[in-house]
């Protein structure tokens, strides 16, 4: 019983030890970065000293994990690294192979950073011009840092904003014009005060003096100001011959902006070790591996047991275990100390991973960085990496089975951007040499080939669903998606393979896609009507398939086209399923185009039947509702419709109505206005005695021939006719008039004073 309890209180007290900080370390073409995994709140001071520095973390003995730095980076600038540790403080001695100098920030609130890079004082260092992008964390979180520290030091000239405007200026910039005596008179004066608050921020550690040649100069670097002091006079002429004060005018501000901007916006790169996942397995097999690890976190005296923890997941995700890999992070608090290994995961279990996290900072990076960049955020890739060789190369190093498990992801993002040779690149990573495709990989080629080469794509779909794999349902779903998107007609076998799937995978997820491909099929097939009924039966088996099954049938409801010859049929059909018409936007399209189709067949009160439940705001509905009105002959219900709209659409239906009231004058401007390219013009032109225009519009050899002949003749005699429909000489057709003989004798009359007087405008005119 002794050696249970016993056990128990190691394990506590070795869960409640402190961990070493691990260091990680990266390379970088202008610096070289270590990476300490911190909690920035903590008490640290940085000290910069002559080829050498000092990160000094203050209360704590908990020292630091060196053991990976040099297999990462060179020893050109941080030659060497060790640890020094006291019951109040541990140190880490960084000495340099160059003249350099170390400078930290935090980030994340979870990292210490340490960039080392060669002193170069007198250098304007390039503008570094972040993207929203690139390090949008770290460009927020760094410019928060140092923007106080500009505003301490008094440089008034540098109060521009850091807008995108400014970081998108050139790197040699027009200089300004030379200041005149006055100016230079000022700047004289700037230079001493700027002289004077610099010795106040260099008493408080907000900046760093270059150290002279004969002594060595220390200045620190503290993660907090000090309290404010009072200025102290002016700096002594050995102080002063170790600065040098400069200006906007006589030193170009975009090279001073420039160094401010480099200090906070460097792109954080990880290098490819620390994605290198087919380390990450071990080198014996699964089930050995699996239980050493399992052993270690248990048994473990000699090193904390967190480490072990972070070493199964690693494990974990070289298997593509991602939700066992974020269950053991949880357990342990390990996911804010390792938020590669939490993205992993998510990318792993095919789950969104959150813009901005580590992986979304791979923008531009290229190498495993860009490529699990590209994996975890496929949507936010909207431009081919730069470096796309060194992504296929870490694309190259994974496992087969991490390849085989990422490939159509990968290839579905290079093929969105329309790089196919890339993505064919991609494609034969996985391609074993002198091995026939397995039907997975078939799949993502097929895929790659829809947008390019439909029917081939299309030929090698129909040979996985014939061929009945693990690929065939999902084969089939692509299929039936280039169909329906071409509007062709899919062969009865694919849509009896469908059912059959559905049928075999029915409650599933995958199954209600098969079930709803095929009733979209059939649609296109057997006819709108058939579809409908499918969804009406299927409505309420399935809930989680109900949405879905009410979205398609508005599509349905939409495309439906009715055959001429069977106006009948396509009308009963609408009535017997009208039921399904959704209250929402998609069920307002599907009125809109059916209410379309009504009005075509000669419908018009069915149409507005149905268009009686579009909201008042649908533009296009109300315009149907007019044109169901004319073809009703109620050209005022018409007007009324359309009261208040102005647009092209509405002055035409709207002419068409005044066209049946017989103000021909107020039809014609309408359609003038409008710039109506039909004859609706031609005939308001017309009607209105509008003869140049109406002569016009009726060119030698179109129709109607009389009416040119007519409107020329009239054109040629001068006699130009009012627009204004009051002053016709004919009275307007008789309008609303009931079905009686009164009504029938006086249209003969009207009909025979507007031929009489016709005919006296076409009777020769008698010499003088």
């Amino acid at each position: 019983m002794i050696r249970p309890v016993l056990a128990l209180v190691l394990i506590a007290g070795a869960a409640n030890a402190e961990v070493p900080i691990r260091v990680q370390s990266g390379e970088h073409e202008s610096f070289t970065r270590l990476v300490l995994s911190a909690d920035p709140s903590r008490d640290w001071d940085l000290t910069n000293g002559d080829g050498q520095a000092e990160f000094v973390l203050r209360g704590e003995a908990i020292g630091f994990d060196i053991s990976t730095v040099f297999n990462r980076i060179p020893r050109d600038r941080l030659a060497a690294l060790s640890v020094q540790t006291t019951p109040r403080q541990s140190s880490l001695l960084l000495e340099f192979g160059c003249d350099c100098a170390v400078e930290a920030f935090a980030y994340q609130g979870a990292y210490i950073v340490l960039d080392i890079a060669q002193r170069d004082p007198d250098a304007a260092p390039p503008v570094a011009r972040p993207t929203p992008r690139q390090s949008p964390a770290l460009f927020a979180q760094r410019y928060d840092e140092i923007a106080p520290r500009i505003g301490d030091i008094g440089i008034e000239s540098f109060a521009e904003p850091l807008t995108a405007d400014i970081l998108d200026r050139p790197e040699n910039p027009t200089p300004p014009p030379a200041p005149d005596s006055a100016v230079a008179a000022r700047i004289a004066e700037a230079q001493d005060a700027l002289l004077t608050q610099l010795t106040r921020a260099a008493e408080q550690g907000l900046i760093e003096f270059s150290p002279p040649a004969s002594a060595l100069h220390i200045a620190k670097q503290r993660k907090k100001p000090a309290p404010a002091i009072a200025p102290p006079p002016l700096p002594s002429p050995g102080l002063a011959r170790q600065i040098s004060a400069r200006t906007v005018y006589d030193r170009d501000s975009a090279t001073a902006l420039a160094e401010i901007v480099n200090d906070f916006a460097r792109t954080y790169c990880m290098d490819d070790a620390e994605f290198d996942l087919a380390q990450w397995g071990g080198a014996a097999d699964f089930n050995t591996t699996l239980g050493q690890l399992h052993s270690a976190m248990v048994e473990e005296r000699d090193r904390p047991l967190p480490l072990a923890a972070t070493d199964l997941v690693r494990f974990y995700l070289r298997y593509g275990l991602g939700r066992e890999a974020r269950s053991l992070l949880d357990s342990y608090g390990l996911a804010a100390e390792n938020p590669v290994l939490a993205e992993l995961a998510l990318v792993a279990d095919g789950e969104a991973v959150p813009r901005g996290g580590i992986l979304d900072l791979g923008r531009g990076c290229g190498g495993a960085h860009e490529l699990w960049r590209i994996l975890a955020l496929p949507d936010a890739v909207d431009t081919l990496p730069l470096e796309i060789e060194s992504v296929l190369a870490a694309f190259a190093a994974l496992p087969l089975d991490l390849r085989m498990a990422h490939i159509g992801r990968l290839v579905g993002t290079f093929s969105a951007l329309g790089a196919t040779d890339i993505a064919q690149r991609a494609l034969d990573l996985v391609a074993r040499a002198g091995q026939a495709e397995t039907p997975a990989l078939q799949l993502i080629r097929a895929e790659m080939l829809l947008a390019s080469e439909p029917a081939a794509a299309e030929d090698l779909l129909a040979s996985l669903v014939e061929g009945d794999s693990d690929s065939a349902p999902a084969a089939m779903l692509l299929w039936a998606g280039s169909l329906l998107g071409r509007k062709a007609v899919a062969p009865d076998t694919l849509i009896q393979s469908l059912a059959a799937a559905a049928f075999e995978r029915r409650s599933t997820a995958q199954g209600r896609d098969l079930r709803l491909a095929e009733i979209q099929l059939r649609a296109t097939a057997e006819g709108f009507d058939v579809a409908l009924e499918m969804i009406a039966a299927d409505l309420g088996r399935d809930r989680a398939a109900d949405a879905n099954l009410r979205r398609a049938a508005q599509e349905i409801f939409a495309n439906a086209t009715p055959d001429p010859a069977a106006a009948s049929a396509y009308v009963a059909a609408i009535i017997r399923h009208r039921a399904l018409l959704e209250s929402g936007r998609d069920g307002d399209v599907a009125r809109r185009e059916i209410a379309r189709q009504l009005i075509g067949l000669g419908l018009p009160a069915d149409a507005l039947e149905l268009l009686a439940d579009t909201p008042d705001f649908d533009a296009e509905a109300q315009i149907l509702a007019a044109r169901a009105q004319l073809d009703l002959f109620k050209p005022q219900a018409a007007l009324d419709r359309l009261n208040g709209r102005d647009d092209q659409r509405a002055r035409e239906v709207m002419a068409a109505a005044y066209m049946q009231l017989g103000q021909y004058g107020t039809a014609y401007e309408l359609l003038a206005a409008a710039n109506s390219p039909d004859n609706a013009r031609s005939d308001a032109a017309f009607l209105a005695g509008q003869w140049a225009d109406a002569a016009q519009a009726y060119p030698t050899g179109q129709t109607p021939e009389p009416r040119a002949a007519l409107a020329a003749y009239m054109r040629d005699r001068g006699a130009e006719v009012t627009a204004d429909a009051s002053a016709a000489p004919l009275p307007p057709m008789p309008d609303d008039l009931p079905n009686t003989l009164e009504a029938a004798r006086a249209t003969l009359e009207s009909n025979r004073a507007s031929r009489a007087y016709l005919q006296g405008l076409l009777a020769p005119t008698p010499p003088e």
